[in-house]
């Protein structure tokens, strides 16, 4: 999720931080109108607040970031042509490098708008509901069927507040991309930094994700190997799956969004991924029916389900609860494909209709499978919840389920890789414009890097709900608190202007808050968790083979 890129930093260069630079001007006049700017919003003060930079500390931030990229001589000349002044220097080929930076901003602001508004839920959904789904169910055996719908609302909400807030600051602030840009533009160079990092993390944690339900979907399948083993086979295929890029789209422009061109490049496997899911998730309903719980001990009591407090015979304690909470907050949204997802769409006014769509599909769909698994299966339900099916149902389900495993897994990889990759080049366009010895050389080991990286993860934390929820309590709740940091930001000297000002005020503290309860006790219910499955014996140590049951 690298922003190597101009526009972002030079979006700030006016001390009211409320315009685009000269370089996204001059895209603007090459170009139709854009939705994405409202001229009412141009007088509004941004970035006065004790919490958030001023415009002077913004300009030094954006000089800083300009020398960064194109040296001590090549921010001169930079800030000199867009002055209008002459340039003065001996050496054209310098010159050409700092009129190719020029370019390559112009580029990053012409990204063409392909995506509609189903487009963009198809892209948000495969990205949002994968096989995380299937240990929804777990909430509710837990916690009791009542709890378990009015935890479904309420994320679901904040799931809407969420997007919504990331739509408004791109709406003000069109050269904003990515997570990355957004901290850039709210906390200078560090705040980029950071939440590009995290955003590399959390896609390597998916794609270790992802490794682990495909070593278990080879088990079930037949394949009774060594789990070492089995991780490592679906790390390499993953790995060979993310090796083609297209150049054709990625050199769109040297320093354009990384994110942004997955969504492209995935637009098509995205509704395959999606359509795989939902039959599986059909089939693990109808399938659970028929059979019932086959982990069922003989002379097991019968299933019953309760309205409030876990099902007969489970033993729930705060922090076990609250692992299967994580998991069903982590399956709400797709935060991270906001930004890059709304730069590509024809009509960015258009995300709230994506958004609203995404929201109630998440929505119906966890409360049927969460209430027709547990009614099926009750005390017995497992994560995920194939896992509980016969052995020849489990197999038919996970056989469904490998698109949605490689697929999503792999769109985790295109992220992180590129991520790397333009960190790397971001200074050498041409390895990113062309197909070169080096680049190709460079992108093969940083796709080495991330899936080896996600093998070791898996190995590390071989357990699905403990994994999905170390997850959600470390990067989700960051993302989702974030949101409400940029209502603060976008309404900064008005937020006690109005009742609805309040309103919002308090909301955006309750999600601060909420992010915050899910960060610390998500954490430590993971990590006890994790430890009481080692000592359990469920997995006889890291880099075991007998880690995949």
């Amino acid at each position: 999720m690298a922003s190597s890129n101009l526009e972002t930093p030079a979006g700030l260069s006016n001390d009211s931080i409320t315009t685009t630079s000269a370089v996204a001007r001059d895209t603007n006049r090459s170009t139709s109108p854009s939705p994405e700017r409202k001229s009412e919003t141009s007088s509004r003060p941004v970035g006065s607040s004790f919490l958030f930079p001023s415009g002077e500390r913004a300009k030094s931030w954006q000089d800083s970031y300009l020398f960064e990229l194109l040296g001590e001589r090549g921010a001169q000349m930079y800030e000199t042509s867009e002055k209008g002044q002459n340039v003065q220097v001996s050496d054209i080929e310098e010159v050409t490098k700092v009129q190719q930076a020029q370019q390559n901003a112009h580029d990053h602001g012409a990204i063409p708008k392909t995506l509609g508004w189903k487009g963009a839920f198809f892209n948000q959904v495969a990205y949002a509901i994968a096989l995380g789904i299937l240990s929804i169910p777990l909430v509710a055996v837990s916690l009791g069927v009542v709890p378990f719908v009015l935890l479904t609302f309420l994320f679901a909400y904040i799931c809407w507040y969420t997007g919504d807030q990331y739509w408004k600051l791109k709406m003000r602030f069109p050269g904003v991309q990515n997570l990355q840009d957004a901290g850039f533009l709210m906390f200078g160079p560090w705040g980029a930094r950071f939440l590009g990092a995290a955003q590399f993390i959390f896609s390597v944690f998916l794609q270790g994700n992802h490794v682990l339900l495909g070593a278990q979907a080879f088990h079930v399948l037949g394949w009774h190997s060594c789990a070492i083993a089995l991780a490592a086979v679906f790390a390499v295929i993953s790995f060979l799956f993310t090796l083609p890029r297209s150049y054709k789209l990625f050199s769109i422009s040297a320093f354009v969004s990384f994110s942004s061109i997955v969504v492209v490049l995935f637009s098509i496997s995205a509704f395959v991924s999606f359509s795989s899911i939902v039959v599986v998730v059909i089939f693990a309903m109808i399938a659970s029916g028929v059979t019932g719980p086959q982990n069922a001990p003989v002379g097991a009591p019968p299933i019953k389900v309760v309205a409030f407090g876990p099902a007969p015979g489970i033993k729930v304690d705060f922090l076990t609860g609250f692992l299967y909470v994580l998991n069903l907050f982590v399956s709400f949204g797709a935060i991270p494909s906001y930004l890059p997802i709304i730069s590509e769409m024809r009509k960015p006014t258009d995300f709230r209709k994506s958004l609203f769509v995404l929201v109630g599909v998440q929505l119906v769909l966890y409360l049927i499978v969460g209430g027709v698994i547990y009614n099926n299966l009750g005390q017995y339900t497992t994560s995920p919840s194939l896992n509980s099916l016969s052995y020849t149902m489990s197999r038919i389900a996970y056989g469904l389920a490998l698109p949605t495993i490689l697929i999503a897994g792999c769109e985790s990889g295109q992220v992180a890789n590129k991520h790397l990759y333009i960190i790397v080049f971001r200074s050498r366009p041409q390895h990113i414009h062309n197909s070169t010895k080096l680049g190709w050389i460079v992108w093969t080991l940083i796709n080495a890097l991330t899936w080896v990286l996600a093998f070791i993860l898996a190995e590390l934390i071989p357990f699905f709900s403990s994994f999905l929820g170390l997850e959600a309590a470390l990067f989700w709740s960051l993302f989702t608190g974030l949101s409400a940091v940029m209502w603060l930001y976008l309404n900064q000297g008005r937020w006690v202007e109005s009742w609805r000002k309040i309103v919002g005020l308090i909301v955006a503290v309750l999600v601060i808050a909420i992010s915050a309860v899910i960060c610390v006790a998500g954490v430590w219910a993971s990590a006890i968790s994790i430890r009481d499955s080692y000592n359990t014996g469920s997995v006889g140590s890291p880099f075991s083979c007998n880690s995949v049951s």
